[in-house]
């Protein structure tokens, strides 16, 4: 889950987002936009200091894979794979891996520190394929949307 978003002109997100708008650099843009962004980041803190977590209703629906971490991003399940299955988590060499690459492995333990064992790592294991099991992945960008409507209701 996102905790805060930080924006820089230093060829980040926010620099790759103007450029794409408008094919230009961003300093011709930025003073206009970046105080659309503080605005954004106003009331996303406006509506958590009244107690609603706007951000939690942020997900990621994953496309091709390539944004978005396998183990640290909330992305199949309403927890990060790390906090869902941390015995699993902690055999991982790669902790920051996206999905695509740790999908396109031949399987999920190529890049453990060491086999999986008997017990609760197993069991993990066998809960994180059945999970995955139905996944694929697809041509387009991996993309964040929210799951209220116009009114605030969970859709």
């Amino acid at each position: 889950m996102i905790t805060q978003l930080t924006f820089t002109t230093d060829g980040s997100l926010w620099s790759r987002v103007i450029s794409a708008i408008y094919g230009s650099s961003i300093e011709s843009h930025a003073s206009k936009f970046s105080s659309c962004w503080n605005s954004i980041l106003r009331e996303v803190h406006t509506l958590a200091s009244k107690g609603f977590n706007f951000l939690s209703h942020c997900k990621i629906r994953v496309g091709n894979g390539l944004n978005t971490r396998f183990w640290l991003d909330t992305w199949i399940s309403d927890l990060p794979l790390s906090v869902r299955f941390p015995r699993i988590f902690a055999l991982e060499r790669s902790k920051a891996v996206s999905v695509a690459v740790k999908r396109g492995a031949s399987s999920l333990n190529v890049s453990f520190r060491r086999q999986v064992r008997d017990g609760v790592e197993s069991h993990q294991v066998s809960e994180l394929n059945s999970l995955l099991g139905s996944f694929i992945l697809s041509p387009s960008s991996d993309r964040w949307f929210c799951d209220l409507n116009g009114e605030g209701v969970l859709v």
